[in-house]
C-alpha cells in the first residue's frame, strides 16, 4: 500500500517490479494522473480516494505499507501512526520517507515560515524528527524503527 501516493511515484514502481498495489490518496486529481499513468503501461495498480487519517482498509491487509513525503503533512499524525500500524500486517513493514527539521526542504520551510505563517492546521516539520517517530509507533507491537539520514547513509537500527 502506498499511502498518499499522490500520481503514483512509488506505487508504480513497485507494480512494475511484480507487486499488487493499492494506492490511496485524498486529492482525486493526483489519483487520476495515476490512474491514466498505470492504463498506459498495463499495470495492474489500484488507486482508491481515502484519507491517511482514516484508512479505510481491514486490519493487517498490507504486508508493506509506504508513504513518501505525503502523510507526513496529514494534521494529526498521531492517527496516520495509527493507521499504518491498523492497515499493516503483524510482522509487515512500514516504511515513510519524511523532510526533517534540518535537511534542505525544512530550513526552506522555516525560512519561508518566517516571512507567511503556516495555513491552519498544518503540522511542524519537527513532528518528523526520530523521537517523534518513535514515540508515534510506539504502541505497535515488535516495533522495529530504523533511520536513515540519506540516500548514502546506511540504515541504524535503533534500541
Amino acid at each position: 500500500m502506498d499511502v498518499a501516493c499522490g500520481t503514483g511515484s512509488t506505487a508504480i514502481p513497485a507494480a512494475r517490479a511484480g507487486g499488487r498495489v493499492i494506492g490511496v490518496d485524498i486529492a482525486l486529481n493526483l489519483l487520476e494522473q495515476a490512474r491514466k499513468r498505470t492504463a498506459s503501461e498495463g499495470l495492474n495498480c489500484q488507486f482508491d480516494e481515502g484519507d491517511a487519517e482514516a484508512l479505510a482498509y481491514t486490519d493487517g491487509s498490507f504486508d508493506t505499507v509506504i508513504t513518501m513525503f505525503g502523510a507526513m503533512f496529514a494534521p494529526r499524525p498521531e492517527k496516520v501512526a495509527e493507521e499504518l500500524v491498523h492497515v499493516c500486517r503483524s510482522g509487515g513493514r512500514i516504511v515513510m520517507a519524511n523532510w526533517t527539521p534540518t535537511g534542505f526542504v525544512g530550513q526552506m520551510f522555516k525560512r519561508t515560515g518566517s516571512f507567511v505563517p503556516p495555513p491552519p492546521n498544518m503540522p511542524s516539520l519537527i513532528l518528523t524528527t526520530r523521537l517523534v517517530l518513535t514515540m508515534l509507533f510506539s504502541s505497535a507491537t515488535q516495533t522495529d524503527t530504523r533511520f536513515a539520514q540519506s540516500q548514502n547513509e546506511k540504515v541504524k537500527k535503533l534500541d
